[in-house]
């Protein structure tokens, strides 16, 4: 989950598909995805956009979009706000199953979760690296 726009984005993962509720209304508004049997890995406009079991997101203000962890896809993908539109975005990173995200700046870090590594993804740049993990 992540908060931003006077909105909390949910990543939705048995439905594949990334939801907004408003933080000041009773309304929850759908993103991308469209039902429980419905998932895929497709770049397009809101609802046409296939995720698959997506795990993670971060709203990005700079940016005025949501990043995502489309886990099962192995991808990162971006929902930009302003017309909806859902593209991948390549990090330059194996990603295997990514899972939780989170942006600090204009750095989003990627829980790699099945390669047991943290990526730091510098997204002006377009540049993804593996933090060192030390015991």
């Amino acid at each position: 989950m992540s908060i931003g726009n006077g909105l909390l984005y949910v990543a939705d993962s048995e439905t594949s598909a990334v939801r907004s509720v408003s933080l000041h209304e009773a309304t929850t508004r759908t993103l991308v995805g469209c039902g429980l049997f419905v998932f895929g890995d497709k770049e397009g406009i809101g609802t046409q956009a296939r995720l698959q079991h997506a795990l993670g997101v971060a709203w990005d203000k700079q940016r005025q979009g949501v990043w995502v962890a489309d886990t099962y896809n192995r991808k990162i993908k971006w929902i930009n706000i302003t017309d909806n539109q859902v593209v991948h975005r390549e990090t330059g990173c194996a990603l295997d199953e990514p899972g939780g995200l989170s942006l600090y700046g204009n750095t989003l870090w990627i829980a790699n979760t099945n390669a047991h590594q943290v990526l730091r993804y510098e997204i002006d740049r377009n540049e993804c690296v593996p933090v060192e993990i030390i015991d």
